[in-house]
């Protein structure tokens, strides 16, 4: 901190001052580039490139698989999560070029489902001994709207937005495992659980039972009932304190 203040103190007025014109110059256009407020205060709308833009972020920041394909089963998009789970449920390199089987699978019983309020799901094991659970759900014209989801496609798919029939198929990859984890290092903290309860409460949460748990930790019946009554005390006790919070 010292060191910056005598750097900046030591600074010549004259570079300090024309860095401070260059900010001021810059927000002077930043400021010239904002539209006025409509007659009824409101600001404008967004253009369609930073919706574009926003819609995308959006999508690569979830933490799920995210696919967009067409009634034809083509994908027409997948986030940088969606390949990665798709990769590891083909023993083939797919190039990204069409979905995996069991992706293809859930697609096909939503298919015969013929309803545009069906949902499938289904959970299966990936090549590397993870448990990917697949959601496929049709998506209205109106969810695509603005996100630009539907650049590059052919013309017919592009022109089905204003019909009544949904011809995009929403599909969710996500990975079981970490999302146990996830919870898991969440419940860790939030509960204070020692290393040992946290270890047999994960194996609770896969549905491992009392005896398989002290079988695979090697440790006695009643070793087990104990962390998990112990457990199951510090969660009952958290419910009477203030919200929790979890930065890490």
């Amino acid at each position: 901190m010292t060191a910056r203040l005598l750097s900046a103190l030591s600074e010549p007025a004259t570079s300090r001052f024309s860095a401070n014109s260059s900010k001021a110059a810059r927000c002077a256009s930043k400021v010239a580039d904002v539209q006025p407020l409509d007659g009824m205060g409101r600001a404008p709308s967004p253009q369609p490139a930073a919706v574009d833009f926003v819609s995308r972020c959006l999508l690569e920041a979830l933490p799920q698989g995210v696919i967009v394909a067409s009634r034809s089963l083509s994908p027409v998009f997948w986030n940088s999560k969606a390949k990665d789970l798709c990769a590891s449920l083909s023993s083939t390199d797919l190039a990204f070029r069409k979905l995996p089987a069991p992706v293809l699978d859930v697609c096909y019983r939503l298919l015969r489902a013929n309803s545009a309020q069906s949902c499938c799901v289904m959970e299966c094991d990936s090549t590397i001994e993870q448990t990917v659970r697949i959601t496929a759900r049709w998506l209205q014209g109106n969810e695509l709207g603005g996100s630009g989801l539907g650049k590059g496609t052919s013309t017919t798919e592009s022109s089905i937005y204003d019909e009544a029939s949904p011809q995009y198929i929403l599909i969710l990859l996500e990975n079981c495992d970490e999302r146990l984890q996830e919870d898991l290092r969440i419940e860790r903290k939030k509960y204070d659980l020692t290393d040992r309860e946290a270890e047999i409460w994960m194996l609770l949460r896969q549905e491992y039972t009392y005896q398989d748990i002290a079988k695979l930790l090697q440790i006695s019946l009643n070793t087990v009932k104990t962390h998990v009554k112990n457990v199951y005390a510090k969660r009952r006790t958290h419910i009477a304190k203030d919200t929790f919070w979890y930065l890490d």
